[in-house]
């Protein structure tokens, strides 16, 4: 129970014969279950989830209930007080050895912070993604082995090639590259790797139409 309330994770079991649930005190502090186990039926705790998850939750469970599929799915849970609350619940069939019932056996982890935090990620790298395409200066993201896979609209207009050719890291930057320049371009990976830094340098790009600029 300690080791439960520490990692903000629950244990849960639910009879499908008799379609109850039961819980750990850990589970119920994170569901804010305040009934007894033999009063939260299926029907009544799918009533607590968000409307916008209530059809993922309840063909999740019809999977493992039905199909003995193993149970993992994210869901939010509107708490008495309004609040929601984001949960990961895991699961999988079992047989008790004495009565041959069956069930499912799992925990419920409470990953609200964790969400929120994703959220705001998010939202910045959304954020980021538009200063970029609104930049006049034409940026292009590549890996450490040359792979391209992404740049902006100003780089896009300028080179002739596609966000798809892009991203699916059809081209390197060695693809642009006339011959006579590469060893500058190994020179600034060089530099890259050592300092985390290239100073600026100029070079000529070959475009998609084979132009030179």
């Amino acid at each position: 129970s300690e080791a439960q309330n520490l990692a903000s994770m629950g244990s849960w079991s639910l009879d499908l014969d008799r379609g109850l649930f039961s819980f750990s005190d850990a589970a119920r502090r994170l569901l804010s279950i305040q009934c007894v186990d033999g009063d939260l039926t299926i029907s009544n705790f799918l009533d607590r989830v968000h409307v916008l998850d209530r059809e993922t939750v309840e063909q999740a469970l019809r999977g493992a209930i039905e199909l003995q599929y193993d149970l993992h799915i994210g869901f939010r849970l509107i708490e008495p007080n309004g609040n929601i609350r984001f949960l990961v619940a895991d699961a999988r069939g079992a047989i008790e050895p004495e009565t041959g019932e069956h069930g499912l056996e799992g925990t419920v982890r409470d990953v609200t912070e964790y969400q929120s935090l994703l959220n705001a990620l998010e939202s910045s790298e959304t954020h980021l993604r538009k200063v970029i395409n609104a930049c006049l200066i034409g940026i292009v993201q590549g890996r450490q082995d040359g792979r391209l896979y992404g740049a902006n609209e100003a780089f896009l207009k300028l080179s002739g090639f596609s966000a798809e050719q892009l991203e699916q890291q059809r081209l390197s930057w060695a693809d642009l590259t006339p011959e006579i320049y590469r060893e500058r371009d190994q020179e600034a990976l060089a530099s890259l790797q050592l300092d985390h830094l290239a100073s600026s340098y100029e070079k000529e790009l070959i475009c998609a139409d084979g132009r030179v600029i």
